[in-house]
């Protein structure tokens, strides 16, 4: 696919070969045609490959929780939780000259507060427990998250998960 093309093609062509986080193999081939010649993008454009990469990585978890998830659980996807993500996504998926980084940033961690886990990316990060996690999914349920878009959908798909695991066990 990539014998006889010029090396200029092949980020392009590996961004569109893959269904699945097009920008991260493109931004791989990019690197590898860089090395391959001996040089290496700018700080500034290393920085913002690896803003688009994360931001790709939180929009196709996104995707798998708040739509695919849901219709494994019997449940409705939240296609406007996942259009709210992508808006909010947009500017650090682009990362042109003169976006606001950390604006975008703060507004992808709120939404990631009030629509995926109900406290913040950085609490739910530093539970270290059985005991932590176990309190997070039972509040969630008690509040019914998870269900039909409701906040914190990864708390109220989690749970349905370790409640099935431990029937099983029993």
């Amino acid at each position: 696919l990539f014998a006889g093309r010029a090396a200029a093609e092949a980020p392009v062509l590996a961004g569109s070969l893959f269904a699945l986080c097009g920008r991260s193999q493109a931004i791989a081939a990019a690197g590898a045609v860089e090395a391959a010649q001996g040089t290496q993008a700018a700080a500034r454009e290393r920085r913002a490959r690896e803003t688009r990469i994360g931001a790709e990585t939180i929009q196709e978890h996104a995707w798998r929780l708040l739509v695919d998830w849901p219709r494994l659980e019997g449940g409705e996807p939240d296609v406007a939780a996942l259009a709210r993500a992508r808006e909010v996504l947009a500017p650090l998926l682009a990362c042109e000259p003169g976006t606001d980084i950390e604006a975008a940033v703060h507004a992808a961690l709120l939404w990631a507060r009030d629509r995926l886990f109900g406290v913040s990316p950085g609490t739910f990060l530093a539970f270290d427990s059985l005991d932590e996690w176990t309190a997070w999914t039972r509040a969630a349920n008690l509040k019914g998250w998870g269900r039909a878009g409701g906040l914190g959908v990864a708390a109220g798909l989690l749970l349905s998960l370790a409640l099935r695991l431990f029937d099983s066990v029993e």
